[in-house]
């Protein structure tokens, strides 16, 4: 009687486990990149929309008086900061001829950590002609 033993060979086994491990490798890595954008894509959202917020908070100041600040967002986005840089700019930084002065550039930087997010805002301040 002849036996025919069926089964896999230990050199089989190998490099099916060696293709596994290849295959969770990379998936594995693809993840951790997939959270990780994720988490900078939440940040972003997050610090575009209180950057909205706090230009409209500022916008609704008199422009001439718009100085530079910084604070935080208390219970609103609990570990979120903010920084307000202003520089009032002439007419030839800003691309308009015979503007003399009343324009301000507004920079806002959102931080949390180590993340930050910055934009920027022109805000034209009242114009008060000549009295002849």
């Amino acid at each position: 009687m002849v036996r025919t033993l069926s089964g896999f060979t230990l050199l089989e086994v190998m490099v099916a486990v060696a293709i596994l491990a290849i295959a969770l490798v990379t998936l594995l890595g693809s993840q951790s990149r997939s959270l990780s954008v994720a988490g900078i894509s939440r940040f972003e959202t997050r610090a575009a929309l209180l950057a909205r917020d706090r230009f409209s908070r500022f916008l609704l100041q008199d422009p001439d008086r718009l100085a530079p600040d910084e604070g935080d967002f208390g219970e609103e986005a609990p570990g979120f900061r903010w920084r307000l840089e202003t520089r009032n700019l002439d007419g030839e930084e800003a691309g308009i001829e015979g503007l003399e002065t009343g324009l301000t550039e507004l920079t806002l930087t959102i931080t949390a950590g180590e993340q930050s997010y910055t934009s920027r805002c022109l805000v034209m301040g009242r114009i008060h002609p000549e009295r002849r």
